[in-house]
């Protein structure tokens, strides 16, 4: 899954706008939730930098706890968890570093040949099916 920099207009006020950073990044399923709740045009300047391993069950979770249950619910309809998880074409940031909201730890990105061992598993397991 991604995360990513982002623009957020609240409420889509062009006047009150919050920047999602390293420190404090969205994931990529995450702008949807945050699309539902203050407006489809009210986030841009969408930059996916690092992909962390993190189940579509634990996303939907972790975003429940964040923005309610019944939020999740509208957005992914039900108990369903986010389809799309990376960003698409994501060209990933390396040696940055950023706050990860899953472990709460600071960390630095990976370098691209690193990223690339992470992906080749999940490829296979993807061309299993």
């Amino acid at each position: 899954m991604h995360f990513c920099k982002a623009r957020i207009a609240i409420a889509e006020d062009q006047m009150n706008v919050y920047f999602a950073n390293e420190y404090d990044p969205i994931s990529w399923p995450e702008v949807q939730v945050l699309q539902f709740v203050h407006g489809e045009s009210a986030v841009d300047e969408v930059i996916p930098f690092v992909r962390v391993n993190q189940s579509s069950r634990d996303e939907r979770q972790r975003l429940a706890e964040k923005y309610r249950e019944d939020v999740i619910a509208l957005v992914f309809g039900g108990r369903q968890g986010p389809s799309e998880m990376d960003a698409p074409e994501a060209t990933l940031a390396e040696g940055v570093e950023w706050k990860n909201p899953i472990s709460g730890e600071t960390q630095i990105t990976p370098r691209a040949a690193e990223q690339e061992r992470e992906e080749e598993p999940k490829k296979a397991a993807n061309g299993r099916r």
